[in-house]
C-alpha cells in the first residue's frame, strides 16, 4: 500500500489533508510534541493544536502524560479493525431495523410508486459511482452498453465490475458491450480481459476506441431504461471537475441519444484482441471503414499524409489532374524521403496540367479508370 493510497484511505475515514499529513508524519517519526510537528510541517502552532485535538477526538492519536505532551499514532492495523467492526455493526443494526422502518414508512401513507416522469439523481464520489455501476450491472436483464476510458477501466476492473459482467452473461444470458481506450497503461488488464473472453465465450464484447485524453463523458446504459453518466479525465488538472460526480437518469429520449452515440462509436472501434496484438507487436491493425462525412474523410487523409514516410501513390481521374495541378494539395507533405506518384489517364485535355505536375511528381499514364485511390506507405 503506497503513501497515496494511505492518504486516500485516511481521507475516506474523514481526515482532512492536514490531519492526514500529521498522522503520517507521526507514524514515521514516533511520539512528538505538537509544537515540533507544527514547526516541521510549517503550520501555525494554534492551528496545529486544534488539529491534534481533533485527531484525538477521532481516535487517530493518543497523548502521553508527560510535559510537554507528546502524541503517538494509533497503528493503522488497529484503525482498520476498528472501522471494519464499526461498519459491520452499523450494517447489522440497519438490517435489524429494516422491517420496522419499512412498516413505519408504509404507515405514513407514502406509496413510493413509480411515475411516468423522467427522474435524475446525482451520484457523488468515485466509490459511490463504482457501486452504482456494479449495482446496474447486477440488475441488467437484457443488454447493457458501457463506454469508459482507459484509467477508469483499471479502477472498474479492480472493483470487480468486469468480472460481474462476465459472470452475468453466464448466469442470466445478458449481453454486455464495452467500449474503452486501450493503451500501454491498461494493456495488462485488456490482455487479461481478452483471455477471459476467449476462455468463457461469454456474450460479452469489448472493443477499443480512441478517446480524448482530456475530459470525456463516460456512461453505462442498462436495458435501454436507465443510464449513468459520469465524467472522466486522464489529465491531472481537468477544466471540468466532474471526475467524482455522476448523473443517473431514466429519461428515454436522453438514453436513446446516448445509445445512438455509442452505436456510432462501436462501428469505428477495434476488437480488443486485435488492439492488444497491435500494442504488443507495434504493427498497426488493418481496418476498413466507410466514411460518409467528407470532413472526416479529409481529416483522415490529411493525417495519413502527415505520417507518410516512404511513398504516396494517387490514382485519379483525367479530370482531376487539372485541379491537382492548380491547387497542388500535396506540396505541403513533400519530404525528401517521400516519393509522390500520380497515376491518371493522360489525354490532350489534361496534357499541359500533367506536364506541370511532372516537374514535381512522378506522373504516369494509365488506361481509363473509374476508381480514385490513394495508397500511403503501402497502406490505402
Amino acid at each position: 500500500m503506497g503513501e497515496e493510497e494511505i492518504l486516500q484511505f485516511l481521507k475516506d475515514l474523514g481526515l482532512s489533508k492536514t490531519e492526514s499529513d500529521i498522522y503520517l508524519f507521526l507514524a514515521k517519526r514516533g511520539p512528538l510534541s505538537a509544537s515540533f510537528v507544527a514547526k516541521k510541517l510549517r503550520m501555525e502552532r494554534v492551528h496545529a493544536y486544534r488539529k491534534f485535538k481533533r485527531l484525538q477526538e477521532k481516535g487517530f492519536v493518543t497523548a502521553t502524560l508527560e510535559r510537554p505532551t507528546r502524541f503517538r499514532v494509533v497503528p493503522l492495523e488497529e484503525l482498520l479493525d476498528f472501522f471494519i467492526n464499526a461498519k459491520k455493526t452499523e450494517i447489522s443494526n440497519l438490517e435489524k431495523r429494516r422491517e420496522k422502518l419499512i412498516a413505519s414508512w408504509r404507515a405514513t401513507g407514502a406509496s413510493g410508486t413509480e411515475d411516468s416522469f423522467a427522474r435524475f439523481q446525482v451520484v457523488a464520489g468515485k466509490q459511490k459511482i463504482l457501486l452504482k455501476i456494479l449495482s446496474m450491472v447486477e440488475e441488467t436483464s437484457g443488454k447493457a452498453f458501457f463506454l469508459t476510458n482507459g484509467s477508469r477501466l483499471i479502477q472498474q476492473d479492480n472493483f470487480g465490475i468486469i468480472d460481474e459482467m462476465l459472470l452475468s452473461t453466464q448466469k442470466r444470458r445478458v449481453e454486455f458491450k464495452v467500449l474503452t481506450d486501450i493503451s500501454e497503461k491498461n494493456l495488462k488488464i485488456a490482455e487479461n480481459i481478452a483471455k477471459r473472453l476467449r476462455a468463457k465465450g461469454a456474450n460479452f464484447e469489448c472493443r477499443h476506441v480512441s478517446l480524448d485524453p482530456g475530459f470525456f463523458p463516460c456512461f453505462l446504459i442498462k436495458d435501454e431504461e436507465e443510464a449513468l453518466l459520469f465524467g472522466s479525465s486522464e489529465l491531472e488538472a481537468s477544466l471540468i471537475a466532474l471526475e467524482d460526480e455522476g448523473l443517473w437518469i431514466n429519461d428515454k429520449r436522453f438514453i436513446s441519444v446516448l445509445q445512438a452515440f455509442f452505436s456510432q462509436m462501436w462501428k469505428n472501434s477495434t476488437d480488443i484482441a486485435m488492439r492488444v496484438e497491435e500494442l504488443k507487436t507495434g504493427i498497426p491493425v488493418r481496418e476498413t471503414a466507410v466514411i460518409s462525412d467528407p470532413y472526416d474523410a479529409r481529416a483522415k487523409i490529411t493525417k495519413a499524409l502527415e505520417r507518410a514516410d516512404e511513398a504516396v501513390v494517387v490514382i485519379t481521374s483525367s479530370q482531376s489532374i487539372h485541379s491537382i495541378a492548380k491547387n497542388d494539395p500535396f506540396s505541403k507533405y513533400c519530404k525528401q524521403s517521400v516519393k509522390f506518384r500520380i497515376m491518371a489517364t493522360i489525354d490532350l485535355d489534361n496534357l499541359e496540367a500533367a506536364k506541370t505536375l511532372s516537374l514535381r511528381y512522378s506522373v504516369r499514364h494509365i488506361p481509363l479508370s473509374y476508381v480514385s485511390m490513394m495508397v500511403i506507405d503501402t497502406a490505402a
